[in-house]
């Protein structure tokens, strides 16, 4: 799959170990964020990632966030992303995700309680 970024701070946090380690808390090592974002580029589409499995525990999002996937990093961290590209919607307004090949991270955080 191809993954782009929001914007570039968000591409050095995920590419960078310096960058990624002065935005993630000290327990999550910056290897695991290029380690999840090779596992996503690894698949072909999104239909091909496991749901809800460990340890990506792929799953959509929801209310304010509606759209968007993640995948879990550590404890509550995740990486947040959006479809991209050309794709296909399913009746229900969301993704049919067999068609979507490309991806836009949006964050790396923990979005829990906000």
């Amino acid at each position: 799959m191809k993954i782009g970024f929001l914007n570039r701070k968000l591409q050095g946090i995920c590419t960078q170990k310096k960058k990624a380690a002065k935005h993630l808390p000290g327990h999550i090592k910056p290897e695991l964020v290029f380690q999840r974002l090779n596992e996503l580029h690894a698949f072909a589409n999104l239909g091909e990632i496991p749901f809800q499995t460990t340890p990506l525990h792929f799953h959509p999002l929801r209310e304010d966030r509606r759209g968007r996937f993640a995948v879990t990093l550590h404890g509550k961290y995740r990486i947040v992303f959006e479809p991209a590209g050309t794709f296909e919607w399913s009746d229900d307004g969301t993704p049919i995700k067999e068609t979507v090949t490309e991806i836009t991270i949006c964050a790396v955080e923990d979005y829990h309680g906000k």
